[in-house]
């Protein structure tokens, strides 16, 4: 009976263990007011983009230098700032797993991302950039849901069909990048609502 109590009790304490483990890998990485702002920057970009593009007759490279790069470093400093306050805040260690699959994968998927716009670029094929942008945010909002929030498969998914739509579509037009764009921005605010309504559950 005694040796009944102590497994019970063996049982239980494993239970509690594996709670507490999932409880810290859905701790949020940054907070959550970084996607409204992402979402707002996206959608004014978006609209930048097309007016650059159809009115102000930028070229791709103009568009990439002038309107693309600006919005990853303001993206990229503004997570950089929401990434550390959280961790001041939670103090969730900075070098665990999570995290280092976090930026292994956000880094990578850079990467690709500038890969996949230059030979683009070099083969003169814009009807295909909004597909490698719509592929890029579906493997951001990926990567951030496998590492914290899991709710942004939803956004990931979304942006996954959206991207297999535009292939079939294959139309080049300046509405329809600019769409994409501020379609990322749209997500990006639903994926803050999401994250909040998360965050007031626990």
């Amino acid at each position: 009976m005694e040796n009944g109590n102590n497994l019970d009790k063996y049982l239980d304490d494993i239970r509690t263990i594996k709670d507490l483990l999932l409880e810290v890998e859905e701790q949020p990485l940054v907070e959550s007011w970084a996607f409204f702002v992402w979402g707002a920057l996206f959608m004014v970009a978006g609209i930048f983009h097309y007016i650059a593009d159809v009115y102000l007759k930028f070229t791709l490279t103009d568009l990439f230098f002038k309107v693309w790069i600006p919005l990853l470093i303001l993206t990229g400093t503004i997570e950089a700032i929401a990434f550390f306050r959280i961790f001041q805040k939670e103090s969730i260690p900075l070098l665990s797993r999570r995290v280092f699959k976090l930026f292994v994968g956000l880094i990578g998927a850079c990467i690709t991302f500038a890969i996949f716009l230059s030979i683009l670029h070099t083969l003169n094929a814009p009807e295909f950039i909004p597909v490698i942008v719509a592929l890029f945010m579906a493997t951001y909002f990926t990567f951030y849901a496998h590492s914290s929030y899991k709710v942004l498969y939803i956004q990931a998914i979304l942006m996954y069909a959206l991207a297999l739509i535009l292939f079939f579509i294959n139309v080049h037009n300046p509405f329809i990048l600019a769409l994409v764009i501020v379609l990322t921005g749209i997500s990006f605010i639903f994926a803050g609502i999401t994250v909040i309504g998360k965050q007031g559950k626990k």
